[in-house]
């Protein structure tokens, strides 16, 4: 892809089929380290891939897109990337942010496999990584009897557990109904919680 394209705004012609979600995400492409990708959603089509990952390449993308289209960007889906949060909030302010299932689950991982050494250290015992790290839905009885077992003798183990699988039914929630109920719920819990990290 030409270096011109790259920086290159959404043209009319793309954005006729009504309203717009985009997506907006860090890639690696073998041997040209992480860029930014720029998709529209609704059809899976890209529309840019910038030469490299800093704030100002998106900024710089985003300002060159006319307001004509701006309108009509109603939803941008983005990662966990601060960066992206708020250089999108600030050039798209009437489009609705929406953070990726993907870099959710996967953040929420992270926090569970970051407290699981702390306890291992404190009480010098082995706490296997597996049982964590894997969908509730798919363990085994065996797997879910050990499970049981850490989240009893672990606290906060359990806490960071259960948050983590509460976001997945969130996401996976047959209504926004629904959903916005388990986010609550998952609220409560937090701000309940003994965990400062959790309460943040």
């Amino acid at each position: 892809m030409k270096e011109d394209r790259q920086l290159s705004p959404p043209r009319e012609e793309e954005l006729r089929d009504g309203k717009v979600r985009l997506g907006i995400d860090e890639r690696s492409f073998r041997g040209r380290g992480s860029v930014i990708s720029v998709t529209k959603l609704r059809r899976r089509k890209w529309l840019a891939v910038m030469p490299d990952d800093p704030q100002e390449t998106l900024r710089q993308f985003l300002i060159k897109i006319p307001g004509s289209i701006k309108r009509e960007i109603e939803e941008v889906c983005v990662d966990i990337k601060p960066a992206f949060i708020t250089t999108t909030e600030e050039e798209l302010p009437e489009a609705e942010i929406v953070i990726d299932r993907f870099y959710m689950i996967h953040d929420a991982n992270r926090q569970v496999d970051e407290t699981r050494p702390i306890e291992q250290e404190a009480t010098r015992k082995p706490i296997p990584k597996h049982l964590f790290l894997k969908a509730e839905e798919r363990l085994t009885d065996k797997q879910r009897q050990g499970l049981d077992h850490y989240l009893t003798l672990y606290p906060s183990l359990r806490e960071w557990y259960r948050a983590k699988e509460q976001l997945r039914r969130i996401y996976w929630a047959e209504s926004e109904e629904k959903a916005r109920e388990l986010l609550f719920s998952l609220i409560r819990c937090q701000e309940a919680s003994d965990d400062t990290a959790m309460n943040d």
